[in-house]
C-alpha cells in the first residue's frame, strides 16, 4: 500500500518535507516517512558545509506534526 506524507513547518518551506513511501500500515508509513525527511536533512546539511556563506547553516524538523494519508 502506497502512503503520502507531509510535515510541513508552516514556517519555512522545503522541497523534500512530503513524498509518498510504501508500506503495510500507516504506522509503518509514518516510521518510514520520518526516515526518509531525516535523510533529506541530513543531505541539505552536508551541502551546507561544503560552502563558507552556509557551513553553519543547519535545518531540523519538529516530526510531530506529520500527517500521513493514503495515496490514491
Amino acid at each position: 500500500m502506497k502512503w503520502n506524507y507531509s510535515n510541513s513547518t508552516h514556517t519555512i518551506w522545503t522541497s523534500f518535507d512530503y513524498g509518498e513511501v510504501e508500506a503495510d500500515t500507516i504506522e509503518e508509513a509514518e516510521a518510514k516517512a520520518i526516515a526518509k525527511i531525516q535523510e533529506n536533512i541530513q543531505l541539505a546539511n552536508e551541502a551546507f558545509k561544503q560552502c563558507e556563506a552556509t557551513e553553519h547553516f543547519n535545518i531540523d524538523m519538529n516530526f510531530k506534526d506529520i500527517e500521513i494519508t493514503e495515496a490514491n
